[in-house]
């Protein structure tokens, strides 16, 4: 009896001793506010997400407070629909390209936000001001200059609207590629904002919304405040169209050696590209074989020739 009695009573203060610990953790220690995250090339930055109509009153001090910057970032906790899209849009506020984690760059509408309107979104949960790391680059916000950036031997100030620059000569000329928001025309707007910063346009890719340009370097992260410019990079380095080393970095001396020793016996590859192979080229040794008649292609011939050449 006395040992079930000490059971029932260690029993009883394991029960007592949980709901104390439930109650504390309830009661006694209140949680702090929601946070998510936005992954940016840059870092990572932890954002409160607060509630719908706590956010939309940020939206309204965002669109009266930078009378000069239209973007913003705005979040949400779930992936947004278009019936959401359609209520912003009506409330002047569009959204732009996605951010990654529920995030999106978006705009104000000339015509004003309509805080009430915006309280009918239920998933939005953030709006933030657009930082200038952001929309650089990791080796940008570091003032990092690639050796293949630098321009060599150009001359600024040449003739012609999209070659203007007003920098001065001696300073260090890189180019790099400037994306702009969608909203932000190519032809009409991008190019004067460039020029403040004494760029010159080599390059527009439209499918993109951006620039490739020459610029100061010194240019660069206060072309990154400009509120139109979404995101700036460092260009790639120039790509060679010799292939004569392409056997050490893709390890085809290593598979072709002991213990592997493979050949490429029994296997069929297809190449799809912008013409007909030179099947006749010693280096095929008669393994090309032409399916099309869409005439003679260089450059169909030496992506044959990396896959299949001996």
């Amino acid at each position: 009896m006395l040992t079930i009695n000490r059971t029932v009573a260690v029993r009883a203060f394991a029960a007592f001793f949980c709901v104390a610990v439930v109650s504390c953790s309830v009661f006694g220690q209140p949680a702090g506010p929601e946070s998510s995250r936005i992954r940016w090339r840059s870092g990572e930055v932890t954002t409160t997400l607060k509630t719908p109509p706590e956010t939309a009153a940020d939206l309204m001090v965002l669109s009266l407070s930078r009378a000069s910057a239209k973007h913003v970032v705005v979040q949400f906790d779930a992936p947004v629909t278009d019936a959401q899209r359609a209520v912003m849009r009506a409330a002047g506020l569009n959204l732009l390209n996605y951010a990654g984690d529920n995030a999106f760059f978006a705009a104000f509408q000339d015509a004003g936000l309509n805080q009430d309107a915006m309280r009918n979104v239920p998933s939005l949960r953030a709006a933030l001001a657009i930082q200038r790391n952001w929309k650089l680059h990791p080796s940008l916000v570091r003032d990092e200059i690639h050796p293949w950036a630098i321009v060599a031997g150009k001359k600024k100030g040449a003739s012609g609207d999209k070659e203007k620059s007003d920098a001065p000569a001696d300073e260090t000329v890189v180019a790099v590629y400037v994306l702009f928001h969608p909203d932000i025309n190519l032809d009409a707007k991008a190019p004067g904002i460039v020029f403040k910063h004494g760029a010159r346009i080599q390059s527009l890719m439209r499918s993109i919304n951006g620039l490739v340009i020459e610029l100061p370097a010194t240019q660069i992260k206060s072309l990154a405040d400009e509120d139109g410019v979404q995101y700036i990079e460092p260009p790639l380095p120039q790509f060679a169209n010799m292939n004569d080393s392409n056997r050490v970095i893709t390890g085809a001396d290593i598979v072709q050696a002991a213990p592997y020793d493979l050949d490429g016996s029994g296997v069929s590859v297809l190449i799809y590209d912008g013409g007909e192979v030179l099947a006749s080229h010693p280096d095929f040794g008669g393994r090309a074989t032409v399916r099309d008649s869409s005439g003679l292609s260089d450059h169909s011939t030496h992506v044959a020739g990396t896959v299949g050449g001996d």
